[in-house]
Formats: C-alpha cells, structure tokens, sequence
C-alpha cells in the first residue's frame, strides 16, 4: 500500500474463510480449504517475510479478517492525511479470489477523500511466461491441449529476464499503523498438526530463506539438475526431484527465479535433456493457470471443461446442494452423492488404508507431511477415480487442496480432472495400472515398506502383489490380512513385466512412462460408468 509514490506499507492478510473453521470448509466434501501442514507453511513464509523486510528497514502489518474489509480500513486510516493512497496486489485467476478482488474495488470507491478513492492496482505474477508475452489472448486462446500450448509456447514467447533482488524500499508512511501479531496455528484452525515424522522427504519450511537455500543446495551444491529427468518420478528421498513447488505456491520464489538458474546451469555445468525437464515442468504449471483463466469455473464442474462424463465414474443422480461456482440449479456443479460404501471407501483411502501398498504408502506420506511425488499423485488419484469408482473426482481435488503443502487451485483441479477424463486430456483420461506402476518406481519398495511398515518383511518382489500370496504364506512375514494390514478395497490388475500399463479404455493399452496411447471408450463392462 503505497500513498503519493513516496511510501511503501507492506500488508498481509490472513483470510479466516480460507482455513478451518466453519466457512474455511471446501465447497462441496467439507475439508478445510487450508489443512494445518499448509497452514503452519504459510505462517513461516509470512514470518520470514516480515523478517526479510524488517532488515530493509520496513515493516509488514498483518492482520486476520477478511481482506476486502482490512485493506480499507488501513487505506483510510492514510487517506486521512490529505494523500492520495494507492493499494497494490497481485492479480489473481480463479473465482474466489476474484471475488475478493471485486469486493476489495467497491469497498475502496467508498472511502472519501481530497484526491478521491483509493486506487486499486492489480499485478500479474507467478506464471513463467508473463501474461502480456503469450501469443494469444488466454481467455479465449489458450489451447486446449498441453502439447499444442508447449509448442507455440517454445516458439512464440520469451521468458522475461529474473528482476534483481530489492535492497532498498521505499519509507514507511508517516502515519502510525499497528503491525499487528502473528497468528498461531491454533488461532487459524482447530485441526490437529500431526507430529513431525522422521520419514519425511524433506523438512519444508516457509519462506524466501528456505526456498534459495533449497535451489543452491538441490541444483547447485549437489549438482542433482544433471540426472533430474531420469530420478524425477521416485519417491522417499529429497534427491529424486527439486521440490521447489511448495515455495513457488506461495510466491516465495518465482517460477523465472528457478528459470533463470536453470539457465546459468546450462552455460556453467550442462544443457541437456534434464535441464529442460525442469523447465518443461514449469511451462506445464503455467499452462494449467492458463486453462483456468480461459475455462474459469467449469474447472470445478463435474463435467470439467470438457464437458465429458466421466468414464471412470458412475452415472450421478441429483443433487440439491450449489456451490459458489454454479447455481444450485445447475448439476454439474453440485455435490454428487456417493453411497456408504463410497465414503468408507474414501475414508479409507484419505488414511491410506486401501490395501494396495503403493496407494497407501503415498496416502499415508501426504497425511502426515503434506507432500507426495507427482507420479505418486497421479496412482492415487487414478486409483480413487477408476479402481474405486468414486462418484465426485472433485473429492479427491478438494482433499488435495486441503492437505497438499504445495497446492496451487489450477494445477491441483487441472491434473484431476485430466486424470477423470474431463480435462486436457484428449484420451479421455488416464487409468494406471497399480502394480506396473509401484514396480517402475518402487522396485525395491523402499518407499513402500517405509510408509507401510506391517509389510517390511515382505520380499521386494511380493509386496507389491500381496493380493497373490495367500493366508499362511503373508503369516510367515508377519502380515494378518483384515488385523494389522487390511484387506484390498479394490481389486487391481495383475502384472509381469513385459506387458504395458492400461489405458482408460482397459481394452488398448498404454505405456504411461513415455505417456503413448490410444484414443478410445471404456469397454470394461464390469464397471458401472456415468
């Protein structure tokens, strides 16, 4: 917040809506909208945030209330001065956000004063590719496709230079303004922070600090950019990947800072396949925030944008529950009922208590850190979606949203609904194969006998197909189906290697390391379908 150009009051806002009491609660499944993992991360970015200013000799103010309401009310205590006063955000992309930003605008037109209201001005950030360089108008534009954005992408824009690091602010106003305390996790939710676990793949903490300690450490100190590509889809250590995604969610680092040390990277060390993949997924992320710019809320429609049924999915009856997204009248934004068993199957695979090793070692890794891999994320959800037939996939985005460290809403929805079949995936979603999968990338189930310790005498070759070993044999290791593991929930599809992973349709197959496969319907007749 700035008044006349010749003060800077640096203001962040903690909104109650977006955490654990009543109205901090997901539109549709009842999870808070920010789990405590997320919460405490935001605590720490935004303490270190204020530390960082402090030593450029200015200050954030912080508050807890709704920001459309806070922002005013320190405008007008400036405005008060016979300055003008202008309040400067980022600009934001998804619906409610919007909304804030349309209410924060009309509440500022009411503020009276000698140079009229307070202007708001709204920045563009955190996409790679700023929004002025594309070489489209994303709102009607934007490809429909991941493949044909990336390719007009890498031909027809630029990634604008990195902006040096501030060492100098502007003074802070003249007029006193309380900075207000830091919050505490109990004052933002009354969920319960899970104890810290020794298994976690990395200790996340918050902040600008954190983040550039993690790319010098991952990229330059251990040179592990080299073999990225090749490690990116294992899980258990902090190696495999740059797990830079929790810092850039929050804007503790920006998508071209990463960018811009991948390049020095490339004339310094290397330029090869692996640099690019790093730099590949940062153009996937920005591609996502495009799809929700152009597709807006039809991101969160059964349907997706797609405007497909899901095939992986039962037929949904009505509802009468609306959201904020569509009117109540409209079904494809409504709450799709899900029977007992559909909830004691969800509530089984949010514990990790499936009994396919690999999706509860991945569940059961999320609950307690607030990370999973990206492959792994891609299993689970798969597995909610297609071998439990879940009715709403909307449920599985929604408790992602709640528990996920690094949960970004465009991304987050975007590869759910690719997974169901109703986003940009022109296949008609992705169906893995459980087992293919965990022994691609848990060969050895080192992952798996970490998070789901009960099957760590086990051998290797057998934990991931524990459904083929039966009674008296898993007893010699130590593994009482339905008493101390439980049971499948789901029967998943048998594999020897040479075969390849299945596609939605179940019929043609696909590989889904190198992503090939076919375009088709589901023809599994055994499985119900929307």
């Amino acid at each position: 917040m700035a008044n006349t150009g010749s003060a800077l009051l640096p203001v962040y806002v903690f909104d109650p809506r977006l955490f654990g009491s009543e109205s901090g609660k997901s539109q549709l499944w009842g999870f808070s909208k920010t789990g405590p993992v997320r919460t405490r991360f935001l605590i720490e970015a935004v303490e270190n945030l204020r530390k960082n200013l402090t030593s450029l000799q200015s200050e954030l103010i912080v508050r807890v209330g709704k920001p459309e309401d806070v922002i005013p009310e320190i405008a007008r205590s400036l405005q008060s001065e016979n300055s003008p006063v202008t309040v400067m955000a980022s600009k934001e992309a998804a619906f409610e956000e919007r909304r804030v930003e349309n209410r924060l605008r009309k509440n500022l037109l009411g503020i009276e004063g000698p140079s009229g209201p307070p202007e708001l001005k709204l920045a563009w950030e955190g996409t790679m590719h700023h929004l002025r360089d594309l070489p489209f108008n994303p709102q009607i534009g934007t490809p429909p496709v991941f493949t044909q954005y990336r390719k007009i992408i890498e031909v027809s824009s630029s990634v604008r230079p990195e902006l040096p690091s501030v060492t100098q602010l502007k003074p802070l106003p003249p007029v006193e303004v309380d900075t207000g305390r830091m919050p505490t996790l109990d004052s933002l939710t009354d969920e319960v922070y899970p104890q810290e676990d020794e298994r976690s793949v990395l200790k996340f903490k918050g902040g600008e600090d954190a983040a550039l300690e993690r790319i010098d450490t991952w990229i330059w100190k251990q040179d592990l950019l080299r073999k990225y590509k090749e490690t990116r889809n294992g899980s258990g250590t902090a190696e495999f990947s740059s797990k830079l995604s929790p810092w850039l969610a929050l804007g503790c680092i920006s998508p071209r800072r990463v960018h811009a040390n991948v390049k020095k990277y490339e004339e310094e060390r290397v330029a090869d396949e692996n640099t690019y993949w790093l730099i590949f997924e940062l153009i996937t992320r920005d591609f996502f925030r495009w799809m929700m710019v152009k597709e807006d809320t039809r991101l969160f429609s059964w349907k997706g944008y797609s405007q497909r049924a899901n095939q992986g999915q039962r037929q949904r009856g009505g509802s009468s529950a609306g959201t904020s997204w569509g009117a109540a009248r409209d079904l494809d934004f409504a709450k799709v009922p899900a029977s007992d068993e559909d909830m004691q199957n969800l509530a089984k695979w949010i514990k990790g208590q499936t009994g396919v090793p690999f999706v509860d070692a991945g569940m059961r890794e999320l609950r307690a850190t607030g990370f999973m891999s990206n492959r792994l994320r891609q299993n689970v959800a798969s597995f909610l979606i297609h071998d439990l037939a879940f009715p709403d996939w909307r449920a599985g985005a929604e408790y992602f949203e709640s528990a996920l460290i690094d949960h970004e809403v465009a991304a987050n929805y975007g590869n759910w609904a690719y997974i169901a079949g109703v986003g940009s995936d022109p296949r008609g979603g992705r169906r893995f194969n459980m087992v293919l999968q965990a022994q691609t990338y848990d060969g050895d189930a080192a992952f798996t006998k970490l998070w789901c310790p009960e099957l760590k005498q086990i051998p290797a070759g057998n934990c991931h197909q524990i459904f083929k070993m039966d009674d008296s044999e898993l007893e010699e290791y130590g593994v009482r189906l339905g008493i101390n593991y439980p049971r499948p929930i789901a029967k998943v599809k048998d594999f020897k290697y040479g075969k390849t992973d299945a596609s939605p349709g179940g019929g043609k197959q696909f590989d889904s390391r190198n992503n090939r496969g076919p375009h088709g319907k589901n023809r599994d007749k055994g499985r119900k379908r929307r």
